[in-house]
């Protein structure tokens, strides 16, 4: 037992603890829109850049119980349907650990061009569901804005998550994943 509370266990659930404060820190800055000229409000996706990466470099740091949490708050939140986002968020999850060895002996652009992609068909499937449901077809420019700004700012939010991959302890000697 007294092994547990050891140095090195605190100290890697100090490196554990900052990873998942800066993932909720990035969940809550995706709450915000911003207005862009000429486009409709604009909100990045921060939380689906850390899902992306985290599926592909460190799949046992969100846990799909986690993701689906996230989701159901987004939706919470935004007054969305309840339950959108969670499907969305635990689907993006499911199907990039399911090609994590695909995106793992990648160059960094082939991940960069995978998350546009998935940025974008997060936000087409969010934007159908609304048209389908509203029975009225709103404006494509926010998501085409959406998924510029999200994945402009993704080389710099993986660069903040590649030193936190790199303090993070080894799966195999960590209690804590």
């Amino acid at each position: 037992m007294s092994d547990f509370f050891s140095s090195q266990n605190i100290t890697w659930f100090r490196y554990l603890a900052l990873a998942q404060m800066i993932i909720f820190l990035l969940f809550l800055l995706g709450l915000i829109s911003y207005s862009i000229s000429y486009s409709d409000a604009v909100r990045p996706y921060f939380i689906v850049i850390c899902i992306y990466f985290w599926s592909i470099y460190r799949p046992t740091l969100l846990s799909p119980a986690y993701v689906f949490i996230l989701g159901l708050l987004f939706d919470f939140i935004l007054n969305y349907p309840v339950g959108l986002h969670a499907m969305l968020f635990v689907i993006v999850q499911w199907v990039i650990r399911d090609q994590r060895l695909f995106f793992l002996g990648q160059p960094y652009v082939i991940v960069w061009i995978g998350f546009a992609f998935t940025c974008f068909m997060v936000m087409f499937s969010e934007w159908l569901f609304f048209t389908v449901l509203n029975e009225n077809v709103f404006g494509f420019s926010g998501i085409l804005f959406g998924t510029l700004i999200s994945t402009l700012m993704f080389p710099m939010i993986t660069l903040l998550f590649n030193i936190i991959y790199r303090i993070l302890p080894p799966v195999s000697q960590s209690h804590f994943l």
